[in-house]
């Protein structure tokens, strides 16, 4: 510490001094090269910026802090014009800014390397940017934030009057078109078309969902055998020749090289009694909420796990094969379907593996709320096709059904016809200087049909109806339950009006838009107590939107609903409670009673399903 060292000056002299001093005063020239070439003008500039900095007067603490408050003060003295200005219409010349001198804080209050104080202020300005949680990874107990998370909407989210409303309907061009008999309408689909319904395809990751449903496809005459030879040798030319299956869902080239489904993959098939639309959904756990979208809009759902030990063990006790169970149930999922997957690898044993297998997953089952009576455990294999469309001589110890036998006896859920119009959006097409805008979507509710006028919310737009494809065939009409794609026109249909999550309704009933909810909320599996303020994610349909617990009301008995605590101070894991949400801006929910595509929700933190619940009441209206 005290060593000296001897120095030689620019001018020839010598200087001693202590080694921390030499090493302070050390010209980095000399041992390290700059690959920046810095010009004169530059030099000169970043040492301009301190040259007056020796002439400031130094003060003392005291009169620095009074200088400090003073500052402050002019500070709010020169924006309140401004701010009152720009309250009201009349234009005014902005007030000038009082200038003050510029005080150097006194030593001691030096602000930290690589920072500097503005002039006349003693501490850096306030960031203008928020620095908020990323949209997976919200705070918990967090206070309800000032603005969304996700992108704002391009126009304002506002319940138009039916006046608004009427004024944009007579702006639309006008159609002509027969009124629709909903009864002649569902007599004949019922004596021409099989009845239809849409399966979820849910399990953890690699149980072999793409590899089962492709094969099933394939077995069916979905796949020819051409198509299915192209699949096996590309697969084997990328050295996945196990995928070959997979890959008949898994079209894209990020899938088929990460060798897992990354988003829903639709296709259908016939029984002999129904039409089956499938939507294979993502097993791994970043891509939930995919598969969450894809569970929206099943009636029933295939449950995939993967039978070799250690294995099944991995996916239901920490993989997503309990997530997946839940969320199904809570969505509103009632028939099961179990494909207990991959036992032409277990030989000798596969009778006692599915025997432990399925004991393991009635427990369960029965615990999430599901009847044993509709679920069906099925063992086959995807890679071989045993027990799919046959059964097969290895496994002549199952007596019940085949894997397509279990979808021929599905139940057909019965769509609401008669409720207002809701059309859920899942994507939107939109050609290059053309004014009509093609949608995706599913018809949550009521009917639509060529030359209909529509409403587009949250961002609203009025359109019309110019073409209708339901089913993956060309129609003049849709009902409650169809996949759609529909072709509108309307003269404010905007780059932004229309997302993914936007829905479609009647301008006769519309949906209207809400901040506040009251639910009824059933927590799952928790690391920490849900408390007031926590901030999650709420899920339903297409739609992911930040929400704040802004009031735990009560926690109830979930057989009767009578009311076991009154305002608790937090919700543990596996608790039935009503509680208050509110949103950061207008969303599109509606009460369970209303609505029950729309009055289900799904609240998720840090990549984990936390709860599930029903709208019960919506507490305002914007």
């Amino acid at each position: 510490k005290n060593e000296r060292v001897t120095n030689c000056n620019d001018d020839g002299s010598e200087e001693t001094m202590s080694r921390h001093r030499f090493v302070r005063n050390a010209n980095y020239d000399d041992y390290f090269e700059d690959d920046y070439d810095y010009s004169e003008e530059e030099e000169e500039g970043d040492y301009n910026q301190y040259a007056d900095e020796d002439e400031a007067p130094q003060v003392s603490l005291d009169e620095y802090l009074e200088h400090q408050k003073a500052q402050q003060a002019l500070s709010r003295v020169a924006l309140a014009p401004a701010t009152t200005a720009a309250s009201i219409s009349i234009k005014a010349a902005p007030a000038p800014t009082p200038k003050a001198a510029t005080l150097q804080p006194p030593p001691g209050l030096q602000p930290p390397p690589g920072l500097s104080f503005p002039p006349g202020l003693g501490h850096p300005p306030p960031s203008t940017t928020s620095s908020s949680a990323p949209i997976d990874q919200p705070t918990s107990a967090s206070p309800i934030p000032k603005h969304a998370t996700s992108p704002a909407p391009a126009v304002t989210a506002v319940n138009w009057s039916a006046q608004a409303i009427a004024a944009a309907v007579k702006r639309l061009p006008k159609q002509t078109r027969p009124p629709l008999d909903i009864a002649d309408v569902v007599a004949q689909r019922q004596s021409t078309l099989k009845p239809e319904l849409s399966v979820v395809i849910a399990g953890h990751v690699d149980a072999g969902k793409s590899t089962l449903m492709g094969h099933l496809l394939h077995l069916l005459g979905n796949v020819d055998q051409r198509q299915m030879h192209k699949y096996r040798q590309q697969s084997a030319e990328q050295g996945k020749g196990s995928f070959a299956y997979a890959w008949v869902l898994d079209s894209t080239e990020e899938e088929r090289s990460r060798g897992v489904t990354i988003d829903v993959a639709r296709s259908y098939f016939e029984t002999p009694n129904r039409r089956i639309n499938i939507l294979d959904a993502p097993g791994h756990r970043d891509f939930v909420p995919n598969m969450i979208t894809g569970a929206v809009e099943a009636a029933a759902a295939v449950l995939v796990v993967d039978a070799t030990p250690g294995e099944f063990e991995s996916g239901f006790e920490r993989g997503q094969t309990k997530e997946h169970l839940l969320l199904l149930r809570a969505l509103g999922v009632q028939q099961l379907v179990v494909a207990v997957n991959k036992m032409d690898m277990l030989g000798e044993e596969a009778e006692a593996r599915y025997q432990t297998v399925s004991n393991k997953l009635r427990i369960y089952i029965k615990k999430v709320g599901f009847s044993l009576k509709r679920c069906q455990i099925i063992p086959c294999s995807g890679a071989r096709g045993d027990n799919i469309t046959e059964p097969h001589p290895n496994m002549a110890w199952h007596t019940g059904p085949t894997l397509t036998q279990a979808f021929d006896v599905l139940e057909v859920p019965t769509n609401d016809l008669e409720a207002p119009l809701r059309i859920s959006v899942s994507d939107v097409f939109k050609g290059r200087g053309s004014s009509n805008v093609a949608v995706s979507g599913r018809v949550l509710s009521g009917t639509c049909q060529v030359g209909d006028a529509i409403m587009a919310v949250p961002n609203t737009a009025m359109a019309v109806v110019k073409n209708i494809s339901a089913n993956d065939s060309d129609s003049s009409y849709a009902l409650a339950g169809d996949a759609v794609m529909l072709t509108i026109q309307g003269p404010e249909l905007e780059d932004d009006t229309l997302r993914t999550g936007s829905f479609l309704c009647q301008p006769s009933q519309p949906l209207q838009l809400h901040t506040k909810f009251r639910l009824q909320l059933v927590t799952f599996e928790l690391d920490v107590p849900l408390l007031k303020g926590s901030q999650v994610l709420a899920h339903w349909q297409q739609c992911v939107e930040p929400v704040v617990l802004t009031k735990l009301v009560s926690t109830v008995n979930p057989s009767d609903g009578k009311v076991i605590k009154t305002r608790p101070r937090c919700l543990p894991s596996n608790t039935t409670a009503v509680v208050d949400l509110t949103f950061s801006r207008p969303i599109c929910l509606e009460t369970m009673q209303a609505s029950k595509a729309l009055g289900r929700v799904t609240l998720r933190h840090n990549g984990v399903t936390v709860g599930a619940g029903i709208v019960l009441s919506i507490k305002d209206k914007v």
